[in-house]
Order: C-alpha cells, then sequence, then structure tokens
C-alpha cells in the first residue's frame, strides 16, 4: 500500500504533521516505536511558551495536561548573587505534563481518521532514483519487517535519526558534531518545600557547574520540581556526577524520585537542510531547538505543521522531489531558523565566557533586563548614547567584555537577515558559505 505522507514518530512535531496532513486530505500513516499508551513520555524540561500555542491556533493546555503556570523566567549569574527577572508577558509559559500532552496531540491526530501503527521500529530509508519513496520498518511484536512506501516521508524520530544518517546526500548531515549536542539529565522530585518562587522557571549559568550548558530548576508545583542540567556530550564530564554535586543541592528536602531519565539535546542552529528528494525532517531529527535552553515542544510542532503543508503543495503539484519540497526550507528558515542560527551565535559566545566575565557582566548591568530580553526574542539592542556611555563606566575594568558583548549582537543581526534571504537550491552553496564565514567571525572571537 502506498501512501501520500508516512510520518516517523508521534512526538509533537510528528503528531502535528501527521493531523495537519490528513486534515488537509492527504493518505497519512504514522508510525511510532512506542506503544500508544506511552506517546508523549519523554524527558525534557516540560515548559513551553503561551505564544506558541497563539501562533499555531492550538488549544491551552488545562486539567490534568498543565502542572504549572510560568509568569516570568529567572537568569542567574554563575555565582548566584544576581538574578534577572525577565518578565515580558508574551513569554509566560507552561509547564506540562509531558506524557498527557503528549497523548491529546496523539488523539487529535488519529480524529482525523490517519492510519497509525505503533511498535514499529523504522530501520531505514527506501530508495529508488536517489529519491526517498518510503521506509522500512520492523513491528516489535512480531519481529517482522516490511517495506511500506509513500510519495514523501517526514521524519520526525527524534535526534538519533536512522533515516538523516542513512541520507547520501551533499544537503544532509548525517551526524551531529558533538560540539552542538548536550548531555542532559533531569529528576522530576516531590520536595518538602520551595525555596524558589513557584511560578518562575529558574536557569543558571555556569561553567564550572555545568560545562558547556546550564542548570534549570523548574517548578511543577508548590512541592514538586523538574531538577537537571545539561554538559557538553564529553566523556570526562559525568552528566548525572554532576546532578548530583551541582543541582540536587538546589532542592529542598527532596522526599522522592517521581521520575528520572537523561538524553541528548542538540543546541546548535537548524540543518542546512530540512529536505531531500522525498523526505523532510522535524523537530530533534533536523535540529530545531533552541541553542541557549534546549527547548524543542513548540518549535517541533511549528515544523510539522510547516512540513505537512509543503509537502501538500508538493504532492498537488506532482513534484516531490528535493526543489519540489523546498518551500519549506525557505518558510521555516524565514519563520525560526534565522532566530535560532543567532541564538547560536550567542551560545558559543556565552560558552566561551568564564565564570568570573559572566559574573562581572551581569554584576555591572553591561546587559540590562531589557537586552537580555532582545537578544533572546531575537530583538537588535540599541541603547542609547547616554546609556552606552554609563555601560562604558562601568564596565571599564573589561572593555573587551563589553566590545564583545555588542560584537554578538551585530552578528546575530546578520545572521538573521542572511536566513531570511534563504536561497533557491542553485545558490544554497553560496549562503552556506556566508553562514558558515560568520560563525567561524564570532568562534575566532571566543
Amino acid at each position: 500500500m502506498q501512501y501520500d505522507i508516512i510520518v516517523v514518530g508521534a512526538g509533537t512535531g510528528g503528531a502535528l504533521a501527521a493531523k495537519t496532513a490528513a486534515k488537509l486530505g492527504l493518505k497519512t500513516c504514522l508510525l511510532e516505536r512506542k506503544p500508544a499508551e506511552s506517546v508523549g513520555d519523554k524527558v525534557c524540561g516540560d515548559a513551553i511558551e503561551k505564544r506558541d500555542f497563539d501562533a499555531l491556533k492550538i488549544q491551552l493546555p488545562k486539567s490534568d495536561e498543565l502542572e504549572n503556570t510560568i509568569k516570568t523566567s529567572n537568569l542567574y549569574s554563575p555565582d548566584q548573587r544576581v538574578c534577572r527577572s525577565l518578565s515580558e508577558e508574551k513569554s509566560a509559559g507552561y509547564i506540562i505534563n509531558r506524557l498527557k500532552f503528549g497523548q491529546r496531540l496523539l488523539r487529535e491526530a488519529l480524529d482525523t481518521g490517519l492510519e497509525f501503527q505503533d511498535k514499529m521500529m523504522v530501520l531505514k530509508p527506501m530508495f529508488a532514483q536517489d529519491k526517498v519513496v518510503g521506509v522500512e520498518v520492523k513491528d516489535m511484536r512480531t519481529g517482522e519487517k516490511k517495506q511500506i512506501e509513500s510519495k514523501v516521508v517526514i521524519d520526525a524520530s527524534g535526534f538519533h535519526s536512522p533515516l538523516r544518517k542513512a541520507m547520501k546526500s551533499p544537503y544532509i548531515e548525517n551526524e551531529i558534531d558533538p560540539s552542538d549536542y548536550i548531555v542532559c539529565y533531569r529528576e522530576i522530585l516531590q520536595v518538602g518545600g520551595m525555596d524558589w518562587d513557584p511560578h518562575s522557571i529558574h536557569i543558571f549559568l555556569s561553567q564550572k557547574r555545568a560545562p558547556g550548558g546550564y542548570l534549570w530548576f523548574f517548578p511543577k508545583s508548590e512541592d514538586c520540581v523538574n531538577l537537571g542540567l545539561g554538559v557538553y556530550a564529553d566523556p570526562s564530564y559525568k552528566v548525572k556526577e554532576y546532578y548530583k554535586r551541582e543541582a540536587l543541592p538546589m532542592a529542598k528536602e527532596p522526599i522522592e524520585i517521581i521520575h528520572q531519565g537523561g538524553g541528548v539535546v542538540p543546541v546548535r542552529h537548524p540543518l542546512w537542510s530540512l529536505v531531500e528528494s522525498g523526505i523532510m525532517f522535524v523537530g530533534d531529527a533536523a535540529c530545531q531547538v533552541n541553542p541557549l535552553h534546549g527547548g524543542g515542544i513548540g518549535s517541533s510542532m511549528r515544523a510539522g505543521i510547516y512540513a505537512a503543508e509543503a509537502a501538500a503543495d508538493a504532492i498537488e503539484q506532482g513534484d516531490y522531489s528535493i526543489d519540489g519540497l523546498w518551500t519549506y526550507n525557505k518558510r521555516y528558515a524565514k519563520e525560526q531558523g534565522g532566530y535560532f542560527a543567532s541564538l547560536d551565535l550567542l551560545r558559543l559566545a556565552i560558552q566561551g565566557f568564564t565564570d568570573e566575565e559572566l559574573n562581572f557582566g551581569l554584576h555591572r548591568d553591561l546587559l540590562s533586563n531589557q537586552d537580555i530580553m532582545d537578544i533572546a526574542s531575537g530583538r537588535t539592542v540599541r541603547p542609547s548614547v547616554l546609556d552606552l556611555i554609563g555601560r562604558a563606566i562601568r564596565g571599564i575594568a573589561k572593555p573587551e567584555l563589553l566590545l564583545n558583548l555588542y560584537f554578538i549582537n551585530n552578528q546575530m543581526n546578520k545572521m538573521k537577515s542572511l536566513y531570511k534571504a534563504y536561497p533557491d537550491r542553485p545558490n544554497f552553496e553560496r549562503w552556506k558559505h556566508a553562514i558558515t564565514k560568520l560563525f567561524n567571525k564570532v568562534k575566532r572571537l571566543i
């Protein structure tokens, strides 16, 4: 049997891709490795911004999906003596029950009448004349292998995507460099109380306590917290040891571990190209994750919708080659890819700063709360002349740090401009060279 669309993975990105494709009238098959009742059970921070729901017109989490409402994001200096509260109304969000939210998205996808097959392990793509024409799967109930054909495959299978790794294309990266992902570990703890604001998420920067990453303290209620950290993907960094030493002491009177687990999170710009002939990539498989905090729920849902809509147009035109699917590249780059690529530059800069420099910058107000909100939201930082003079005086002991911060902001704006001009395929290599040149400028700085 041939489908119009096969979606691999029923997580947030895959569920939205499948639902969108089916609602557009495409014959859709959704494949998932887990049993249906476990869809949504994933180790993550469980946080999502309200603006993602508003932008995608998705029903807000409620009842047992909603565990906490978040009003602010608090950013702490390495010594924890400075806390910046980022309180933009549109950055408010939710801590969700990841399993129950995932189950709701799956139900909504199934309500469209698509075909769903759980406990199916996708092994590799099927090729014909250098185009992906389906997938080979293994039924985990019986061990039987079979082939399923489609016009387009949407891969939302996660970071370790076997489909991406099997591609032989100059446009698709098979492996992600270890410097571009972090290893995370987190526990959901019942605690005896809360020393931190229960309606804020708390993020701690420190190259000493979490090298290459950060620590997080996300309250789920007044007596329950999602506590974790991420570090460089280096064998010498034992993530659970860092967790026990640096993160766990922040929990007040831990009573019970409700859930624990680890994983890998990409923290880089999205794949250079999200498509090849017959295949599209979504979510962690496409590195569509915020490089600063590793959040990927909202971005994966957005990408799933974009991919399905582009696939529907391509199928209607009868062209699901790389050129027929290229509109997904252009739309995602303009709508979100440039923002994430600019944050990737900021990530590289932060990783290059010592704890002493981070403490100095936050203590001396070299960046204001508004600056940090502007940078994190992809806006340009434009302080007044008097403000610049004041910052120069406060930063006189480390003038290079202030200059570096504004250099990074300037490069971030250039990055966003390049992504807004994401090219047609004939000019792809020239565009990629310009992006690489920008990354290299920042890497030389740090």
